[in-house]
């Protein structure tokens, strides 16, 4: 898909998606939005025996274990709930 200035692209996280270089004079503006379930928790994942870590991972507080709290309001606001 080719957005046009001003369009918007909501996908799957997992979505392959990328933008050609920006060869304009204004920075390019990007938005980032990621949801989650209540229940969503940390859970250590693996790519060829290396640990992946997602940058929001540091940002927020961490649990008791050491592992990233997922319900941290200043990070992970509550957008709505039931």
């Amino acid at each position: 898909m080719i957005l046009e200035k001003g369009q918007v692209s909501f996908h799957h996280c997992l979505t392959i998606h990328g933008s050609y270089p920006n060869r304009g004079e204004q920075p390019r503006i990007a938005f980032a939005l990621y949801l989650q379930d209540y229940n969503n928790r940390y859970q250590v994942y693996r790519n060829q025996g290396k640990q992946v870590h997602h940058f929001l991972d540091n940002m927020c507080r961490k649990l008791a274990n050491g592992n990233p709290d997922y319900s941290d309001p200043e990070i992970f606001p509550t957008l709505w709930s039931e």
